[in-house]
């Protein structure tokens, strides 16, 4: 595969070291704690492997380091799909922090019993994790006024959900009577029935935050969502298609947004770079892409496309 990008690059003027904390947040609507990640500048020692995996290349940082001292803003970082390895996207959070921004992420445990909820409980993980975040010891670190949200897949569609969107509920129910979502071999191996779903759960939700921009990347379950509440929506999004998957076409949102596609590039291009037994366990083939099926030269371009339209949009 060979990846074919316009060679322009953002070149950072904000080089430094990054540093990282995790903190727990306590969700009544999962009655379980979360894990809430903050990725921000320091001018600590990058000394701490994190998220290290035999397969998946680990980034290194300032382990609980000191902020270094100035103003930020947030970026809100989220990725999908149900499963994937809680390191995929350690990779973007610090070259956007080296960009002059707090990142924050959150991760939570897959519970059966919920995860037909899912889309909406991560906006509200992030929802509580946003409170929290503003009564901690960054507050007066970060400019709550300029906060920006980056997602990809099923992470982009919870972002959607927190600026207001809101989806087909009775499409949303049979969505693997259609084939229609990435995790229905899934739901049925684990006897998820999406038709149990209860409307009042997802009704006493808290997930809606105040964003300026967001960036999707291959919103999963995006011909769910409502046009009314997307005209009525005065955030400026940005969708972008990585992948050429019929089920993740964005394109669209751009009767309503911009929309671009990165051509050549495919579902995992945003995912961490393999090491060489990675590329050798999950290397796929051109059909049957896995998560290491393009080489790293090609990721770390593909890497470098997607850093760079980020920064462009919201810079």
């Amino acid at each position: 595969m060979k990846l074919i990008f316009p060679l322009i690059f953002v070149i950072s003027l904000n080089a430094q070291n990054v540093a990282y904390k995790s903190f727990k947040v306590f969700s009544k609507e999962r009655n379980e704690y979360i894990s809430t990640m903050l990725f921000y500048p320091t001018l600590e020692k990058e000394e701490f492997a994190l998220g290290k995996h035999k397969l998946f290349i680990s980034q290194n940082v300032a382990l609980n380091g000191k902020i270094k001292k100035d103003k930020y803003p947030l970026i809100i970082l989220n990725h999908g799909g149900l499963r994937s390895a809680p390191n995929q996207i350690n990779w973007l959070a610090k070259s956007l922090v080296k960009e002059g921004f707090v990142v924050l992420v959150t991760r939570s445990n897959i519970n059966k019993k919920l995860v037909l909820y899912e889309p909406w409980l991560r906006a509200n993980d992030i929802f509580i994790s946003l409170l929290d975040l503003k009564l901690s010891s960054f507050k007066d670190n970060i400019d709550f006024n300029r906060v920006y949200s980056v997602g990809f897949l099923l992470g982009a569609t919870s972002l959607l959900l927190s600026n207001s969107a809101k989806i087909d509920l009775d499409a949303y129910k049979k969505v693997c009577e259609r084939n229609e979502s990435l995790d229905c071999k899934w739901y049925e191996k684990n006897k998820i029935e999406l038709n149990s779903l209860n409307r009042n759960f997802i009704e006493k939700l808290n997930y809606t935050i105040p964003i300026k921009k967001a960036i999707f990347f291959d919103v999963e379950l995006s011909k769910l969502f409502d046009k009314k509440t997307l005209k009525n929506i005065n955030t400026k999004f940005l969708f972008i298609n990585l992948s050429d998957m019929k089920l993740l076409n964005n394109s669209h949102f751009q009767s309503f947004y911009n929309y671009s596609k990165i051509e050549n590039a495919n579902v995992f291009s945003s995912f961490s770079l393999c090491t060489q037994k990675g590329e050798l366990i999950l290397k796929g083939t051109r059909k049957n892409k896995n998560l290491c099926f393009d080489k790293s030269e090609e990721r770390k371009l593909a890497h470098k496309i997607i850093l760079n339209k980020i920064i462009e949009y919201l810079k």
